[in-house]
């Protein structure tokens, strides 16, 4: 735990040129599938980010499905990888790869279970992976993109892969 703080005050430290360039917050809400106890279970990752650089967040997810009342809450970051989206650009001349954004995500928190009697367990849970947004009338208001990220979810699946696709809005 130490190091994860030590880790998280170096990258703000890190950041701290460029705050105030870029004050950014972003909505987001996809449905996801999540396996768990043999059978597929419907699900909604929806969240808020907040980007004090242009190329951090902050961020928080919520994971809601209808599988015994399962409810996660994670808090983490975000950090965009402009370097992949300059690379694309100079690929075509056709496609402007300036319109994509690549990033690393990783949240740490609970999840809730309440099974049919009532009991509730709450456990330590992890997400981390990756994604790419695709800015839809390059203004950078609205973005359409998918994220594949490795999921630790002991009161549902304990290790699974998260597949989303959805809209963001940025203001």
């Amino acid at each position: 735990m130490k190091r994860i703080a030590v880790l998280a005050v170096a990258l703000m430290a890190l950041s701290l040129p460029a705050w105030g360039q870029s004050q950014t917050f972003s909505l987001t809400a996809q449905p996801i599938a999540l396996p768990g106890g043999g059978q597929t279970f419907m699900g909604t990752l929806a969240g808020i980010s907040f980007s004090p650089t242009p190329n951090f967040s902050l961020r928080n997810t919520n994971l809601v499905a209808n599988s015994g009342n399962f409810t996660s809450f994670f808090g983490g970051m975000e950090y965009r990888l402009p370097i992949l989206s300059t690379k694309l650009n100079n690929v075509s001349p056709n496609l402007n790869g300036m319109r994509f954004q690549f990033y690393l995500t990783g949240s740490a928190g609970i999840d809730r279970v309440v099974d049919a009697a009532g009991n509730v367990r709450q456990h330590y849970s992890f997400l981390g992976g990756g994604g790419v947004r695709y800015d839809l009338t390059n203004s950078g208001s609205w973005t359409l993109g998918g994220e594949v990220q490795w999921a630790k979810l002991p009161g549902l699946a304990n290790n699974t892969a998260i597949v989303s696709f959805g809209p963001a809005w940025h203001f």
